[in-house]
C-alpha cells in the first residue's frame, strides 16, 4: 500500500510538473507572439515610411529634371538663338 501511496503522489509531482512547464511553454510562446506583433507593426511602419520617401524623391526628381530642362530652353533661347540669328 506505501509503494501504491508513493506511486501515486509521484504521478501527482509528476503531473504538477509537467503542468508547469506546459504553463511556462505557453506564457512563452504569448510573449513570442507579442514580440512577433510589435516587430510586424514596426516593419509596418518602416514600410509606409519608405513608400513616402520614394514618392517624395520621385518628385524631387521630377521637378530637377523640369528645372535642368527650362534652364537648357533658357540658355538656348537667350543665348545661344541671338548668336545663330546674327550668323544668319
Amino acid at each position: 500500500m506505501d509503494a501504491i501511496k508513493e506511486l501515486k503522489e509521484y504521478d501527482g509531482y509528476v503531473l504538477s510538473e509537467q503542468y508547469k512547464i506546459r504553463h511556462r511553454v505557453i506564457q512563452e510562446i504569448k510573449q513570442l507572439r507579442l514580440a512577433n506583433s510589435d516587430l510586424q507593426m514596426h516593419y509596418d511602419y518602416a514600410k509606409d515610411e519608405c513608400d513616402k520617401l520614394r514618392e517624395v524623391l520621385k518628385e524631387l526628381e521630377w521637378q530637377l529634371k523640369n528645372q535642368l530642362y527650362d534652364a537648357a530652353y533658357e540658355t538656348v533661347i537667350h543665348t545661344l538663338w541671338p548668336q545663330l540669328k546674327e550668323k544668319e
